[in-house]
């Protein structure tokens, strides 16, 4: 792991991203999506590569609250690959993700995460998060 690297997913690591959302979350990802996702210009990912190799991800989505005049991220898509995990790459790309907050002068950083997935929340407490005292609600269409 002497080669890792933190930066922005760009075409050259599409496929092997798509291998590491697979083993993390069996998500059914392709090229046209991924490639629509790096088109937009309100979303990036940021990749630890180790020998050409994504072994981790953060998906930002920047937007803007018009009413309160505030820019906020909403991170999707936080995952290790499972023989990374405990090698600090989640918490190098965090550190990477808070640096363009800042730079970007974002108010806050937002995400949700599912309540069995304990091991993501103490690794998030850990990093000074705070959970929020809020209920998600969803309702799908076309499902």
């Amino acid at each position: 792991m002497k080669n890792l690297e933190i930066k922005e997913l760009t075409l050259e690591y599409v496929e092997s991203y798509i291998n590491l959302l697979k083993n993390c979350f069996n998500n059914v990802a392709d090229h046209p999506m991924i490639e629509k996702m790096l088109a937009d210009k309100n979303i990036t990912t940021i990749i630890a590569v180790d020998s050409k190799k994504v072994v981790g991800a953060i998906t930002i989505d920047k937007r803007f609250n018009y009413l309160k005049n505030i820019k906020f991220y909403i991170l999707e898509n936080v995952c290790t690959d499972d023989a990374y995990r405990g090698k600090h790459i989640a918490t190098n790309i965090l550190k990477e993700v808070e640096k363009r907050a800042i730079a970007d002068q974002i108010s806050y950083i937002s995400f949700t995460s599912g309540n069995k997935r304990t091991i993501a929340h103490k690794f998030y407490l850990k990093n000074n998060y705070k959970i929020k005292d809020t209920s998600v609600f969803v309702k799908y269409f076309n499902k």
